[in-house]
C-alpha cells in the first residue's frame, strides 16, 4: 500500500475540517426532519424535560401533564399522525396525555447531558427546546467521528484507511440521522466508540497510566448510556488483559478459550433439562421422567406457575403432507394428572385461530388418549400447536405425553401405535412420521443457571429455550431471515421511524456490490496482510462486531409463535459503528490498492471516497424531503 499511503498525504482533509463537515452535514439531518419523527422521540424529549426542570432525577412514573399536553399539540401540528389518519382531539383529551412509551428508567447518561443547556432556557417555546436538545446529540456524533479518527491512527497512521473509516463514520446517513435525533442510541454509540480506541491503545501499545484511567472510564460511561453499548463490560475485562500481558497477548488469547469452555457449565446448568422445541414466555417449559411415559422415558408437565407451552408446526412439511391428504389432519395426545381435573383441551392454530373443536376435558389419575380432527387451510402464515391450561390450584400437575399429529381423517377413538419417542405413528395402518418435533419431550437442551437468567432479562425477555432457537429452523427461520434483511436495510438507510425506504425501485439491492466488494477485500487481506497487521486488536474487533451481530439480531427473538413482534433496527447495532467500518473500509482499501496502486492518481481516492458518501447524503435527503414536503 506504499503508494497510496504517500499520495495520501497530499488529500486536503484534516481532522478539524472533518468534524466541520460533519456538523454541516448533521445540521442539514437536524432540521430536514420534521421534530418527533425517529423512534421514540416524544418520549425522550420528555425525559430530557424532566431532567432539566423537576428537582430530582426522573423516576418512572413521573410526568408533567403541560408538557405532555404541549408535546402532543406539537406532534399533531408536525404531522406526527399522518400515516395512522387519526388526530387526537386536545380539547377532550384527559391528562396526562399519551405521547408513546414512556423512556423513564433507561441509563441516565443522555438524557442528563441533553438536558444541560435546557436547564438555562426553561421557559422557552417547547420547539427551541426541542431543536436544543437536538443539537446536543449531533455534538455527540462529532466526538464519534473525533474517536474514530483516533483509533483509525493507531491502526493504521497516515494510510489512506484512517480517513476512510473517519469518512464513514462522519458520512454514513443512516448513522448521521439517527445522531441528529433525540435518544440515547447517540451516547451509546460515543461512548462505546470512546471504549473501542481506548481498548485499541492499550492493545496495541501496552497499558499506560492512560490506559488504566480511560478504560474503566469508558466502560462506565458505556453502562450508563444504554444497554445497547453493555458489551463493553466484558470486551473491557478482556482489552485489559491483552494491554496488561501486552507481550504475551497469544496466552491471554489461550486462556480466553479455556474461560469460553469453561464458562458453558458456568452459564448453563448441565445437571438439568428442558424438553428441545418446546417455548413459552418468560419461562422454560418443563419435562419430567415418569413410569407412566406411553413412549420413552419423559413426559411435559404443566402445573400453576408453568401453565402451558407450545411449538411452531414445520409450516412446508405440514403443507406438504396435509396435500396428499386433502388437508385432513387428526391430532392427539396422551394426558392424565396427579388428581382428577378440567382443563382447556390443547390447541392447533393457524394463524392464531384453533381448528380443534373440543374445548375442554376432564381427566384423571390414568393416561387417556385425546384426539380430534378436522382441516387444515390451504393457505397459512402459521401453524402452532399451544397448551394453555390456564389457573389450577397449586397442587394440580397435568402430564401430556406423545402429541400425535399426522394427515388423514382417523379413528379418535383407536389409540395409535407408536415408536422411536412416538416419532413414527401408525394409526388404522396408516404409518407415517409425527408431525410434531420431540413429541413425548425425550430430546433435551440445558436450561441456564438462575443468574444468567436474570442478568440476561436485564436486556432480553425470552429464555433458554429461545437461545437454542437458532438450531430449530421452523421456528426461528422467518424471524432471523427478516431480521437480517431489516438490519440490513436499516443500516444503508430508512428513516422516520424505520418506516421510510430510500427513495427508488428497490434502493437497497446497489449495497450488495460494496458489501459484496468488503467480504472479498477482507478475504484477500487475510491471506496477504496478515504478517503485517496487529492481528490480536483485528481478532479483537472481530469478536466484538460478532457479538454486536448476535446481541442486535437476538434482541426481539421470541414469541416464535408470531414468527416475531419486532424487528432490530441498525440503531441496535451503531454501538459497533467502528468495527464495521473498520471492515468495510479494510475490504474496499485493499482491493483499491490491488486496482490503483500503479495510478498516478491514487491520491484522489479519498476526495472520490467522500464525494461519493456526499452524494449518497443527497440520495437521504431527496428521500426525506420528497416524503415530508413534496
Amino acid at each position: 500500500m506504499n503508494q497510496i499511503e504517500q499520495d495520501v498525504k497530499k488529500n486536503v482533509f484534516t481532522i478539524e475540517r472533518f468534524l466541520v463537515l460533519t456538523l454541516l452535514v448533521g445540521l442539514v439531518y437536524l432540521f430536514l426532519l420534521p421534530p418527533w419523527q425517529q423512534n421514540d422521540e416524544p418520549t425522550q424529549f420528555e425525559y430530557v424535560w424532566l431532567g432539566a426542570n423537576l428537582e430530582h432525577w426522573p423516576e418512572k412514573g413521573d410526568f408533567n401533564p403541560e408538557i405532555r399536553r404541549e408535546i402532543l399539540a406539537s406532534m399533531v401540528e408536525s404531522r406526527f399522525f399522518i400515516s395512522s389518519g387519526i388526530l387526537p382531539d386536545l380539547m377532550t383529551i384527559s391528562p396526562p396525555a399519551d405521547i408513546g412509551v414512556s423512556q423513564l428508567g433507561a441509563p441516565p447518561l443522555y438524557y442528563f447531558w441533553a438536558s444541560l443547556p435546557l436547564r438555562l432556557l426553561k421557559g422557552t417555546d417547547l420547539l427551541t427546546q426541542f431543536y436544543i436538545a437536538r443539537f446536543m446529540s449531533l455534538l455527540l456524533l462529532v466526538g464519534t467521528v473525533y474517536f474514530t479518527y483516533r483509533a483509525s491512527q493507531l491502526l493504521f497512521g497516515k494510510h489512506l484507511l484512517t480517513w476512510m473509516l473517519t469518512a464513514f463514520v462522519a458520512l454514513l446517513p443512516q448513522l448521521v440521522y439517527r445522531m441528529t435525533a433525540i435518544n440515547d442510541d447517540s451516547a451509546a454509540v460515543v461512548s462505546m466508540t470512546f471504549f473501542i480506541w481506548m481498548a485499541i491503545r492499550g492493545i496495541i501499545r501496552g497499558a499506560d497510566w492512560k490506559n488504566w484511567l480511560g478504560l474503566p472510564f469508558a466502560i462506565v460511561l458505556c453502562v450508563l448510556s444504554k444497554t445497547t453499548a453493555w458489551l463493553a463490560l466484558p470486551f473491557g475485562i478482556l482489552a485489559l488483559f491483552l494491554s496488561t500481558f501486552h507481550r504475551r497477548q497469544k496466552w491471554v488469547w489461550g486462556g480466553l478459550l479455556i474461560v469460553l469452555a469453561a464458562s458453558i457449565f458456568f452459564v448453563f446448568d448441565v445437571s438439568k433439562s428442558i424438553p428441545a422445541f418446546y417455548y413459552q414466555k418468560r419461562r422454560d417449559v418443563q419435562h419430567a421422567l415418569m413410569e407412566k411415559a406411553v413412549d420413552g422415558n419423559y413426559v411435559l408437565v404443566t402445573d400453576r406457575e408453568n401453565r402451558g407451552f407450545y411449538q411452531v408446526i414445520d409450516k412446508n412439511q405440514l403443507l406438504e403432507e396435509t396435500h396428499l391428504a386433502t388437508q385432513k389432519i387428526t391430532a392427539g395426545v396422551w394426558i392424565w394428572a396427579n388428581e382428577i381435573t378440567e382443563i382447556p383441551f390443547f390447541r392447533l392454530e393457524f394463524n392464531g385461530e384453533n381448528l380443534l373443536p373440543v374445548e375442554k376435558v376432564t381427566i384423571s389419575q390414568k393416561p387417556v388418549f385425546l384426539a380430534v380432527s378436522t382441516s387444515a387451510p390451504q393457505d397459512f402464515r402459521t401453524a402452532v400447536l399451544r397448551v394453555d391450561i390456564g389457573d389450577v390450584n397449586d397442587n394440580i400437575k397435568i402430564y401430556w405425553d406423545c402429541f400425535v399429529l399426522i394427515p388423514g381423517d382417523h379413528r379418535v377413538s383407536n389409540p395409535p401405535s407408536t415408536k422411536d419417542n412416538c416419532q413414527r405413528v401408525n394409526w388404522d395402518g396408516f404409518e407415517s412420521e409425527n408431525l410434531i418435533r420431540n413429541p413425548s419431550g425425550e430430546e433435551k437442551w440445558f436450561p441456564f443457571r438462575y443468574w444468567f437468567q436474570k442478568l440476561l432479562s436485564q436486556t432480553f425477555r425470552f429464555t433458554s429455550a429461545d437461545i437454542f432457537a437458532i438450531v430449530d429452523p421452523p421456528t426461528s427461520y422467518v424471524y432471523f431471515r427478516d431480521a437480517m434483511f431489516y438490519l440490513y436495510r436499516t443500516f444503508w438507510g430508512r428513516f422516520n421511524w424505520g418506516t421510510l425506504p430510500l427513495a427508488g425501485e428497490r434502493p437497497y439491492r446497489i449495497f450488495v456490490v460494496p458489501v459484496f466488494l468488503a467480504f472479498l477485500g477482507n478475504g484477500i487481506a487475510l491471506f496477504t496482510y496478515w504478517h503485517r497487521k496487529n492481528w490480536s486488536a483485528v481478532l479483537y474487533l472481530l469478536m466484538l462486531i460478532i457479538a454486536g451481530l448476535l446481541y442486535t439480531l437476538y434482541r426481539f427473538a421470541g414469541d416464535w409463535h408470531n414468527y416475531y413482534l419486532l424487528l432490530p433496527q441498525a440503531r441496535y447495532f451503531f454501538p459497533n459503528i467502528f468495527t464495521a467500518g473498520f471492515f468495510l473500509c479494510t475490504g474496499w482499501a485493499v482491493l483499491m490498492e490491488r486496482i490503483l496502486k500503479r495510478s498516478k492518481n491514487s491520491g484522489y481516492l479519498l476526495v472520490g471516497f467522500v464525494a461519493v458518501f456526499l452524494g449518497y447524503n443527497f440520495w437521504a435527503w431527496f428521500t426525506i424531503w420528497k416524503y415530508w414536503y413534496r
